[in-house]
This record gives structure tokens, C-alpha cells and sequence, in this order.
């Protein structure tokens, strides 16, 4: 990938606004409407350059996310400056102030989606979201080959189609700013199978334990699982249900399963056993985990 000089901001022109698991955001001092996001120092350049391309690619294809403006350092910390979406909210920020708004949304998640997943990509500016996974399963010791060849199976068994995946498809990567709606949080953005994104919401109402939820999007398990099954209804229609559909969900729910691992290496002793077909050890030690989980916060 041909890189771009980033360029250099002074952060006396800007005032912190917040933080999370990747980095932190600044407001400008001169000009609200216009946000700074830098990553860890961790986060190599070249990762950070990849989001900032894709977000910037992403505006002139027509999807409806913050504009982009440069890639940006602060000297030992990359990212890029942003339209700052004042009054925003995400949609499971309103669900957690407002618990009636949880169906509409839902509904209005699923609108949202078909209009994204709609949208034809130039594969040649992204990559694909099959070979992506292949990519990071092959690299990732923690999975065994015996793992991995069920893996490529699920992989082949995937539409490799021309459209959006967001990547980290879930309410809070949403927001609602002036009666419009953006996407955010687009640094995982392929092209592929839009079914994929589906496997983010199931995996968060039926793999990631409760505590984690709660703390990540302020809402129960119970929420995620009725937000899930009203988006499905209204995302697939008669589709929803149907047992062919369910096996290509679980197809993807398996791949998605497999890409925690490679986020995260630990996550390994949970979810191995899952992949591996042993759903009564995963369960218990997924048991143990929420329990854990709640003891330590």
C-alpha cells in the first residue's frame, strides 16, 4: 500500500473528549466541528493508515459514515481528523436511556443494514473478507490445523460477493446525529458475504459472556438476544427461520467464533473447545468466565 506522509498536529490546538480500548479522541479549540482520533502507540502506522484509507474510501463510495480529512499525527501516535458528530448518540445508548426505543431501532438497525449491504464495492480498493479470514487463521498458532482445514471448509462454503461487511457489525457502531444516521468504527471493512455481519450480533447474544456485554454496550443479554431476533425478522423476512438459513449462520457464527481468537490469543482456552464441537465443556467454561468476570468488576 502506497503511504502517506501523516501530518503533523500540535495538540495544544486540541482538548481531550474521551478514550477507549485502541486510543483516545481530541476536539479542536478552534473548531468543534472537527475531531482528532489517535491510536495507541502500540498500533503500528501502517494500521492506523489502513483505517484512515478505508474511512476516506468509504466517503466517496457513498456510505453514510463521518467525513474524513487527514491522516494525522502527534509524533509517536497515529490516526486522522474527523467531522465531530455533535449530539450524537449510538443506537445502544439509546436503548440503555430509553428500553421502548430497543424494537424501532431494531428495525430501523435492519433498514439501515439492507441499505449498506446494497451498496456494490470496487474489490479492488478492498479486500476480501474470506481471504482476510484464511489470512489470519493461517497465521494464528493458537488454532489447530485440524481447526483450521473445518475453518477453510466454512470459508468455501461463503458467497465471495461484491458488497459491504462491516466487520465489527453491531447497534454501537451506529450513531444518530441531527435526525441522520452514520457508520462507524469501519477499520474491519471487507467486501464479501453480508451474512457475515449477522455473526457479530450472534455472537454477542450467545458467545461473549454477560458482564462483557453489560460493560461494552450497557445493555443485558437478554436485550442483545430480542434486538437480534427482531433485526432478523426484519433483515431476511420469510428467510428468517428457515433451516437453510440457520446453517449459513452458524457457518458464519463459527468463523466469527475463530476470528475472536485471532483478536485476542487468549480467548483461545474459551473458545476452542466450541470449534472443536465440545458445546458442554464450552459451556461450563463459559460459566466460569461470566462468574469470573463479575467477581473482578
Amino acid at each position: 500500500m502506497e503511504q502517506r506522509q501523516a501530518k503533523l498536529i500540535d495538540l495544544n490546538e486540541w482538548e481531550r473528549a474521551g478514550g477507549g480500548g485502541t486510543g483516545w479522541s481530541y476536539i479542536n479549540r478552534n473548531d468543534s466541528s472537527i475531531m482528532l482520533k489517535l491510536n495507541k502507540e502500540e498500533i503500528p502506522e501502517e494500521m492506523s493508515y489502513h483505517e484512515y484509507l478505508i474511512s476516506a474510501t468509504l466517503n466517496e463510495m457513498g456510505i453514510i459514515c463521518p467525513r474524513v480529512f487527514d491522516f494525522a499525527t502527534d509524533g509517536t501516535r497515529f490516526g486522522m481528523t474527523v467531522e465531530r458528530m455533535q449530539g450524537k448518540k449510538s443506537y445502544v445508548r439509546m436503548i440503555a436511556d430509553n428500553p421502548e426505543l430497543l424494537e424501532p431501532l431494531a428495525r430501523d438497525f435492519a433498514l439501515r443494514s439492507r441499505e449498506f449491504h446494497s451498496i456494490r464495492c470496487d474489490t479492488t480498493k478492498f479486500e476480501s473478507k474470506k481471504e482476510k479470514c484464511r489470512r489470519l487463521f493461517a497465521a494464528c498458532p493458537e488454532l489447530p490445523d485440524v481447526v483450521k482445514e473445518m475453518l477453510y471448509d466454512c470459508l468455501d462454503s461463503l458467497e465471495d460477493v461484491p458488497y459491504p461487511v462491516h466487520g465489527d457489525f453491531t447497534p454501537g457502531n451506529i450513531i444518530r446525529a441531527g435526525g441522520k444516521d452514520y457508520w462507524i468504527d469501519l477499520g474491519d471493512f471487507t467486501y464479501g458475504d453480508p451474512d457475515m455481519d449477522f455473526a457479530c450480533l450472534a455472537f454477542l447474544g450467545r458467545y461473549t459472556p454477560a458482564k462483557i456485554v453489560e460493560y461494552l454496550f450497557h445493555l443485558t443479554k437478554r436485550q442483545i438476544g430480542q434486538f437480534m431476533e427482531i433485526y432478523g425478522r426484519e433483515y431476511y423476512g420469510d428467510r428468517w427461520g428457515s433451516r437453510e438459513l440457520k446453517q449459513k449462520l452458524d457457518t458464519a457464527l463459527t468463523i466469527k467464533v475463530a476470528l475472536a481468537i485471532t483478536n485476542r490469543p487468549r480467548a483461545a482456552k474459551l473458545y476452542l473447545p466450541l470449534l472443536r464441537g465440545q458445546k458442554l465443556k464450552f459451556a461450563i467454561i463459559m460459566r466460569f468466565a461470566d462468574i469470573l468476570v463479575r467477581k473482578f468488576n
